[in-house]
């Protein structure tokens, strides 16, 4: 099958509209509207399915978000979609593609993704040759609210026109439909503030923010022959950090009790894994350790309900 084929093979089968529309459509809402409830919960998730699409012969990715009027556009230069990603993106609880299987992909089962329908109802993907979307107001739909849109892909020949100069097809291409430019625009900046998300993103090398074409930020880092991590803003040095990852076993009554839990609940690469990381990172200057205002946690994760969790906390104190 083609890549028009396989994106039309999906629609008809979830735009049935059957009993369990309804419900699915309820449950969906939910989901993106609540348990993704923060504006800017959909920018880690795109930046973690970013960091999770390397390939072998590139693994520095670059990020770019460029803000339009009324449409915010995500694209990264890792590996495009295949047929796998397309049926799990489409879908919950899907473990065919190789994030499942994968311990060194961080996302599983495509809820993270959900994450982006509690701020937008049309989602556009330009990726490898698929080109489809998901879009509540499609016509089909008939302002009927119970179909679950979030899960429809509809195949897409062309961007909308407002878009199309700004696709680049070489890359991974998500370009998200916005009410608010102002405060998407805010809340991205916000994220990437003051870089250091940037040192426990294992592949993104830089982030690159554009409004209708001018640059307002670029963040990217460097590893330096001394094991340090540079950090710029626009070309300017901001800090420089020394990282450490332990690798620390995991308990056998945990893996015990993960075992029992089924496939839906805990992906069996977590069943499987026998050990976990935790990065550190200290900020340095002139070879000394320099006292933090406040310590920020980064943690993705998966719950006890299977919900990706792209988590940041700051705590008030120096460190």
């Amino acid at each position: 099958m083609n890549t028009e084929e396989i994106v039309n093979n999906i629609y008809k089968e979830k735009a049935k509209n059957d009993s369990n529309s309804k419900d699915l459509s309820r449950g969906l809402d939910v989901l993106s509207k609540t348990v993704f409830g923060d504006v800017n919960r959909f920018v880690f998730e795109l930046l973690q399915n970013a960091d999770d699409s390397s390939i072998e012969e590139k693994k520095d990715i670059k990020v770019d978000f460029h803000i339009l009027e009324n449409y915010l556009i995500f694209s990264h230069d890792g590996a495009h979609f295949a047929e796998n990603d397309v049926v799990g993106i489409s879908s919950i609880g899907n473990r065919a593609s190789e994030k499942d299987q994968s311990i060194e992909k961080t996302g599983y089962k495509g809820i993270g993704f959900k994450s982006v329908f509690g701020t937008s109802d049309y989602v556009h993907i330009v990726s490898g040759g698929f080109s489809f979307r998901f879009d509540k107001n499609h016509t089909a739909w008939n302002n009927d609210e119970n179909y679950p849109w979030q899960v429809i892909p509809i195949w897409t020949e062309e961007p909308v026109e407002e878009v199309a100069d700004w696709i680049n097809t070489e890359n991974v291409n998500t370009i998200i439909g916005i009410k608010n430019k102002k405060s998407i625009s805010d809340e991205v900046i916000k994220v990437f503030k003051d870089c250091q998300i940037l040192l426990f993103l294992r592949r993104v090398h830089s982030i690159t923010f554009s409004d209708n074409g001018n640059v307002v930020f670029k963040i990217s880092k460097n590893d330096t022959t001394s094991g340090v991590i540079d950090l710029y803003d626009n070309a300017r040095l901001v800090s420089s950090w020394v990282t450490k990852t332990f690798i620390l076993p995991i308990d056998g009554d945990l893996t015990k009790k993960l075992e029992k839990l089924s496939d839906v609940e805990c992906p069996q690469k977590l069943k499987e894994a026998e050990n976990t990381k935790i990065t550190f990172a200290a900020c340095v200057e002139e070879n000394q350790f320099i006292p933090l205002k406040a310590a920020v946690i980064y943690s993705t994760y998966e719950s006890s309900t299977g919900i990706p969790i792209s988590y940041k906390r700051r705590f008030p104190h120096q460190c």
